[in-house]
């Protein structure tokens, strides 16, 4: 959120920024954190005919653009953000009766 503030209040408009902390994450690191943070016990399975081998094997953000016109600095860490969405759906997942994960 307050990147965009910061891109409504001193953005260039018809600019293309991107947001991203310029850190790479793998898929696997994304899975084993939010397995690490799940309530109950997650049993992982790789389907051999879903993966896809001409996929790109690491994209970065490069902020550079916004971080030179505003100022911004990600202050939110990798993890932190998964709790963040993961609370979301927690609390979805709980308004409409379901038990939660």
């Amino acid at each position: 959120m307050r990147a965009y503030h910061l891109l409504i209040t001193q953005g260039k408009a018809g600019e293309v920024y991107n947001i991203g902390s310029g850190q790479a994450h793998s898929i696997q690191e994304l899975l084993d954190t939010l397995v690490s943070m799940s309530r109950v016990p997650i049993t992982v399975e790789v389907d051999p005919e879903r993966l896809r081998p001409a996929d790109v094997p690491l994209i970065v953000c490069d902020s550079t653009r916004l971080r030179q016109c505003t100022g911004w600095q990600p202050i939110i860490s990798f993890e932190q953000s998964l709790r963040d969405v993961l609370y979301y759906w927690r609390m979805q997942i709980g308004q409409s009766g379901g038990k939660g994960f």
